[in-house]
């Protein structure tokens, strides 16, 4: 846990719980274990240093300093966090470090479990349901929960719009209210607002009936995210293990969709392959508004909006009365409808849920299409009055990428990376290039003064094949270079003087060649340029 952070998109870590397990590709060379090792064995050295100043204190029978080390021997086996190696341990009964935001003045951005992953089969829903309460209780902060392990989360937010789950949200706040921490927050709070803390824990979190059953409720400094490294995590049936009710683990970005957040992300670091985003990230206008037709003729409509649809939309967006195809699309853009074909569930007014791709239509109202083609309407909200599921309606508002660091990391292909940010840009998606990781292309960095050991990151240069036998392995005092393909197959590395291999002249076309030179000289920036952007937060 950490009042700074060092990782570039968040400002703090919170860690409630510490430790994990390995589920898919992006857990492989993970660097929270070898940290957690480190830090055990720090908490373990403390410790037997203690453990030896009590033995000569029992000795020389100094009975004062014997129990003040013994003391501190408690504390400390109270508060380590790695006395379980890197098993997932979950921190409820250590109030110092559960209730650290609410010591934090400084309104910032902090990651909610940097070294283990909240949702973890093992966490508890007490345990959960206190960790909400304390983020429902510091305003101030945005809190960037991450999982790997999303279906856990929808699960667990589910559970919180039922009775037992209300209960459960009126136990963490009567859990939270009466701590110092508590107290000393609503005090520096100014009057008239000293109880505005309270009052709104109490109304998002603890109140069991400001939720109606088919409703979860949503923090609005809470972002929720998931770890999407390679394409096979989007797919069902990703996680070898069954759901409770004996279905397949749904995709990582599906079980997203199913978790209401004001800011839903995606971390796709380490970035180990393309990614296709397109069923979750889409442009809201399924034209251009520079490219629009001037003519209905000229329009092209999906085959997926059925033909009566379309004749109702042609009707009132006539172009007789001034209404052609630019008028539709910038009432699309003016009323905040939803992107064209996102999947999502909406409803009129009383009516009951549908699921299906949008369509606009017109004013507040479109259509959701099913997978038989009917045509069920629904609106996008009028008067603050929200009649869509807030867990469908903006589908992912931020995408992290980043490549992998460590001894044992994998190169990211550059253009895995300009895939995803080309996605983002159309969609109007924000977009955050996190590092390059140990590897960088050659196309990104290049040799200052000749000197092959001095990289610079963001001059652009391409490397040829020629220059490529040059580069010799990292262990002879140079630098190591991989070759891998669109797909991230590794076809060889390495100068052949060296004990290295080079692609056949067939393979040659269809790779890059891939340098290490560690991640603080690969740097952050992608073609010249950094991106750093954050998500417009909806009130």
């Amino acid at each position: 846990m950490s009042s700074d952070s060092n990782i570039e998109w968040t400002d703090a870590t919170w860690n409630p719980s510490t430790g994990c397990t390995k589920i898919s590709e992006g857990c492989k060379h993970c660097y929270a274990a070898p940290m957690a090792r480190r830090i055990q064995a720090s908490e373990q050295a403390r410790l037997d240093k203690l453990a030896t100043r009590h033995k000569a204190a029992l000795d020389a029978r100094d009975g004062k300093q014997e129990l003040h080390l013994a003391e501190q021997m408690a504390e400390l086996l109270e508060s380590r966090l790695y006395g379980a190696g890197f098993g997932f341990t979950e921190h409820s009964d250590n109030l110092d470090l559960m209730l650290a935001p609410l010591r934090w003045r400084k309104p910032r951005r902090v990651f909610t479990c940097s070294m283990s992953d909240l949702f973890h089969e093992q966490a508890t829903d007490w345990h959960l349901a206190c960790c909400w309460a304390v983020m429902a209780a510091c305003p101030q902060h945005s809190f960037q929960v991450l999982t790997k392990r999303p279906h856990r989360m929808a699960a667990f937010l589910a559970l919180l719009a039922t009775p037992q789950g209300r209960t459960l949200r009126s136990r963490a706040v009567e859990w939270l209210l009466g701590k110092p921490e508590m107290d000393a927050a609503c005090a520096r709070t100014r009057k008239p607002d000293q109880a505005s803390i309270i009052d709104r824990l109490v109304l998002l979190f603890g109140d069991p009936d400001n939720a109606r059953p088919a409703e979860v409720p949503v923090l609005p400094n809470v972002w929720l995210g998931t770890s999407v490294e390679n394409q096979a995590v989007t797919k069902d049936g990703w996680h070898p293990q069954a759901m409770k009710d004996g279905s397949v683990v749904p995709g990582r970005i599906d079980a997203l969709l199913d978790c209401p957040a004001v800011v839903r992300f995606l971390s796709c670091e380490p970035l180990l392959g393309p990614l296709d985003l397109s069923a979750w990230v889409k442009p809201t206008l399924p034209v251009p508004l520079d490219e629009c037709p001037e003519s209905w003729d000229e329009f092209i409509w999906p085959d997926w909006v059925p033909r009566e649809l379309i004749e109702s939309i042609l009707n009132f967006w006539s172009a007789d009365q001034g209404r052609g195809p630019r008028a539709y699309l910038n009432s699309w853009k003016q009323q905040g409808a939803p992107p064209a074909g996102l999947k999502m569930k909406g409803r009129d007014i009383g009516d009951e849920w549908n699921t299906g791709r949008y369509w606009f239509c017109w004013n507040n109202c479109g259509r959701l299409i099913d997978n038989g083609g009917k045509a069920n309407f629904c609106s996008h909200g009028t008067g603050g009055l929200f009649n869509y599921d807030p867990g469908y309606y903006q589908p992912i508002h931020w995408v992290i990428a980043g490549g992998e660091s460590g001894h044992q990391a994998r190169p990211c292909h550059p253009d895995w990376v300009r895939s995803l940010r080309d996605q983002c840009q159309a969609a109007g998606v924000a977009f955050f290039f996190k590092q390059w990781g140990e590897w960088i292309h050659g196309s990104q960095v290049q040799p200052v003064d000749g000197n092959p050991e001095n990289w610079q990151a963001g001059q652009l240069i391409h490397w040829k094949p020629s220059d490529l036998v040059t580069i010799a392995p990292k262990q002879q005092g140079h630098l190591s270079c991989r070759f891998i393909t669109q797909a991230g197959h590794s076809l060889g590395g390495g100068d052949p003087g060296y004990g290295g291999s080079m692609p056949s002249d067939e393979d040659m076309p269809r790779c890059v060649a891939m340098h290490r030179v560690g991640r603080k000289k690969a740097g952050r920036l992608l073609d010249g340029v950094e991106h750093s952007e954050y998500p417009e937060v909806q009130a």
